[in-house]
C-alpha cells in the first residue's frame, strides 16, 4: 500500500511484539510488488503469514486451504472504504464531472483502489471504454495520491484516507474526497497451507 521504507517503519513494533508472542527470535517483513506476487509467496511457502487484500484472499480460497487468523481493526473499525480524490482547485465537484478526465487506480486486485470504485462508477452509468481520457494503474495507493496532488491525473481511487500518505497537513488540504464506496471488510491476515498447527 505504500513505499518499502514506510512499510518497514509502520510494522517494526508489530513484528517485535509478534515475535515475542509466538516465541521466536525474529519475525521478518517480506514485501511483494503487488497482491499477485504476495499470493505466490504464500502458496510457495516463502512466507508463513500474509496480510492479503480482501479480493486476493477470496480468490486464493478457491484453490488453497488457507486459514484466516484475524481481521485487523484500524482506526477503531473492522472495515474501510474506497474513495475518489481530486485536487480542490480541479473544478471537479461531483462524480459526473470526471467524464473525459484522466483517472488513476491502484491495481486490478485492489478492493478500495479499483474494484469497489469501478462498481460505483458502473452504477453511475460510466462506460470504461469511452468515458475517460486515460485510465492508469499506479501500483500503490500513495502513488495514486501523489499523482492527483501533482496534477498528473485528474481523479484517483484509493483507500480512505490515503491522503495521509502526503505526510503534510497543508498538502492534504489541497485534495478533497469526491465520493466514497460502500464498506469493505478489513483484509485478513492468513497463514500458509501446511504451517505447523501449534504455530497457527
Amino acid at each position: 500500500y505504500a513505499n518499502p521504507t514506510q512499510m518497514y517503519r509502520d510494522h517494526k513494533k508489530f513484528l517485535s511484539i509478534l515475535a515475542e508472542k509466538i516465541g521466536v527470535d525474529k519475525v521478518k517483513l517480506k514485501l511483494a510488488k503487488d497482491y499477485k506476487h504476495m499470493t505466490e509467496k504464500l502458496k510457495n511457502g516463502e512466507v508463513d503469514l500474509a496480510w492479503l487484500g480482501t479480493f486476493p484472499y477470496i480468490d486464493l480460497r478457491k484453490t488453497h486451504k488457507i486459514a484466516p487468523l484475524v481481521k485487523p481493526i484500524r482506526y477503531g473499525r473492522d472495515f474501510y472504504r474506497g474513495q475518489f480524490v481530486v485536487r480542490v482547485d480541479s473544478g471537479i465537484e461531483k462524480l459526473s464531472d470526471i467524464k473525459d478526465k484522466k483517472i488513476g487506480f491502484v491495481e486490478k486486485g485492489s478492493m478500495s483502489g479499483y474494484l469497489y470504485p469501478k462498481i460505483l462508477l458502473l452504477q453511475e452509468g460510466f462506460n470504461f471504454k469511452k468515458d475517460f481520457d486515460e485510465i492508469g494503474f499506479l501500483g500503490k495507493h500513495d502513488n495514486v495520491v501523489f499523482n492527483v496532488y501533482l496534477g498528473k491525473i485528474d481523479v484517483g481511487a484509493c483507500y480512505d484516507d490515503a491522503r495521509r500518505t502526503l505526510k503534510n497537513k497543508e498538502k492534504e488540504k489541497e485534495l478533497k474526497v469526491l465520493k466514497t464506496t460502500d464498506k469493505i471488510a478489513n483484509e485478513p491476515i492468513v497463514c500458509r497451507p501446511g504451517l505447523e498447527e501449534n504455530l497457527v
